[in-house]
């Protein structure tokens, strides 16, 4: 099945059966683009049960051409379409909070998959973050907060012990010091 060069709707596929290759090329636009029209029509619309009909016939559309992309051995495109599966199942109303969350997270942190940069991000902010947690737990544990110049050897052994628990390589840092131990 060849779509190529037109205007449609993803879920007009999500009561078809592909028994072969599927090649969808929107007009002028990607396939994310299309989803993201038709999810954002479906947003606008008032009507509680229609909407989520269209909502679960758009996810059940994405579900079915990823199939057909994994049957195929398309590991790129069965990805996009799982993508926008997981897009379209994530704001189901019947859709419970611990999915909804694991959903933002994974959309936030990296775009469903799609983000090299936002996991990397998020992950050296963990690791800031940490450290100025770790050190003010640390200080205030060993009543070393002083005003003025910082003690550089204490913040190089938080900052090796946060490296230290971010990749267990095996940095050697004495932890029972850092507690006063």
């Amino acid at each position: 099945l060849d779509i190529i060069d037109c205007d449609f709707r993803l879920s007009d596929l999500s009561d078809t059966d592909l028994k072969g290759p599927i090649e969808i090329r929107p007009k002028g636009q990607t396939i994310e683009k299309v989803f993201d029209q038709e999810w954002n029509e479906l947003a606008k619309e008032s009507n509680g049960f229609a909407a989520e009909d269209a909502r679960r016939e758009l996810e059940r559309a994405c579900q079915i051409i990823c199939d057909r992309h994994k049957q195929d051995g398309r590991k790129d495109l069965e990805h996009r379409f799982r993508r926008l599966e997981v897009k379209a199942r994530s704001s189901r109303s019947d859709a419970d909070n611990a999915t909804k969350l694991v959903n933002w997270f994974y959309r936030t942190t990296s775009d469903f998959g799609l983000s090299l940069l936002r996991p990397i991000s998020s992950w050296i902010a963990t690791i800031v973050l940490f450290f100025f947690i770790y050190l003010m737990f640390v200080a205030l544990y060993t009543g070393r907060i002083r005003i003025g110049l910082p003690d550089y050897n204490f913040v190089h052994s938080i900052a090796l012990f946060t490296v230290d628990k971010a990749f267990p390589l095996g940095i050697s840092v004495d932890e029972t010091r850092l507690l006063g131990g």
